[in-house]
């Protein structure tokens, strides 16, 4: 009989034990079939039974550990490092863009750490990294990033609204767009840049060895953040374009930049041009309806709240350029990739939402080479309908 590696390293349960035990008694003579209920030789039999399986579980682990493509959590944390030199990276904070508007006739210079501001959506804070100088009846725009690291961190778009300090008459805050901040890295990512890191091992400069080094680059220890990477195809002229896209969108200079180095020093091989930019954001706005039965238990906020959420990761994870669905047709933004993320947004609240309704976009956005859709301004209506 074949067996197969899932198999092999799969734990044994401690009633497969247990039934393992007692055939072992049976085949030496034991009269097992007298073994009733509570008696001492059935009670022996399944305690030891539960230590060998907690036993069969370490095993199986320690084992899994050693193969990337089976270990988990931080066994597949030490593979990576030890036999790929791939860090997983840690939670990241989330970074943006707010507004500042000022309707007094005031100026107020600003250097940046001075201005702290916070979403009344979920109470988080975030400081200003950029500085600048807001005219009387001026805009000033500021670049930001949260104070807390994490997913906790995200906001959707328009909901940093709060000034906390210092206190500017007549200046209120806005973002036009959401910031994604995200947690540790999770196993299917950490694997999927240990198998491409493979690539940066060529002197060839495989498209796979762009990806890999611009997504694990860092900078003072910290991963700059980079989560997703579109590479030019092959090219008679030895020209290569790489783009590059935060979970937020796209990245600072300071991020391109240093990862450019990094692209330069450890990927580009000799006759090759490599020009290193950032993801063109396209901010698309959602307005959606979702219909549940009257008899859903979760209230309308947590509904919103969960749409929500999955609408951020949708637009933290679609490729830059978008997807096409015919080889060199045109790129999008599908608005039923839309529609999916929305009704698979309950599954923590019991799977409610059994209709969604998308108004806005009205058709497929169309994303050229180098953009990258960014979620806008949401508009989530909970509708309950009695069945």
């Amino acid at each position: 009989m074949t067996i197969s590696i899932t198999d092999l390293l799969s734990p044994l349960t401690t009633e497969e034990v247990y039934d393992s035990v007692v055939s072992v008694a049976a085949a030496v003579g034991l009269n097992t079939t007298s073994w009733v209920e509570g008696s001492w030789a059935r009670s022996i039999c399944w305690g030891v039974s539960a230590k060998l399986a907690a036993l069969t579980s370490a095993f199986s682990a320690a084992v899994r550990g050693g193969l990337v493509g089976y270990a988990t959590g931080s066994w597949l944390t030490v593979t990576a490092l030890e036999d790929y030199g791939v860090t997983r990276i840690a939670e990241t904070y989330a970074s943006g863009q707010i507004t500042l508007t000022n309707t007094s006739a005031s100026t107020y210079a600003i250097a940046a750490g001075d201005v702290t501001i916070q979403s009344s959506t979920t109470d988080a804070t975030y400081r200003n990294t950029s500085a600048g100088t807001l005219l009387p009846s001026s805009t000033l725009d500021l670049d930001i990033l949260a104070e807390v690291a994490g997913s906790t961190g995200t906001a959707a778009a328009g909901t940093i609204d709060t000034l906390v300090s210092p206190a500017l008459l007549g200046v209120t805050v806005s973002n036009a767009a959401a910031l994604v901040g995200t947690d540790e890295e999770e196993d299917a990512a950490l694997l999927a840049r240990c198998l491409a890191s493979l690539d940066a091992i060529s002197p060839g400069g495989a498209a796979d060895a762009y990806r890999h080094v611009a997504t694990t680059a860092d900078a003072n220890g910290s991963n700059l953040g980079v989560t997703r990477v579109s590479v030019s195809a092959n090219s008679s002229t030895g020209a290569v374009l790489v783009y590059l896209a935060t979970a937020s969108g796209a990245p600072a200079g300071a991020v391109v930049t240093a990862v450019d180095t990094e692209l330069q020093e450890r990927v580009v091989p000799l006759c090759v041009t490599l020009t290193t930019a950032a993801a063109s954001a396209v901010s698309q706005a959602v307005t959606c309806e979702l219909y549940v039965p009257t008899s859903t238990a979760a209230t309308d906020a947590e509904l919103q709240a969960a749409a929500s959420a999955a609408l951020v990761e949708l637009f933290a994870t679609w490729p830059i350029g978008g997807r096409t669905k015919s080889p060199g047709g045109t790129r999008y933004l599908f608005v039923d990739a839309i529609r999916s993320a929305l009704l698979e947004s309950d599954d923590e609240l019991g799977g409610p939402i059994y209709a969604v309704d998308v108004t806005v976009p009205a058709a497929d956005l169309a994303l050229t080479v180098g953009q990258v859709a960014t979620l806008g301004a949401q508009s989530i209506t909970i509708t309950r309908v009695a069945q």
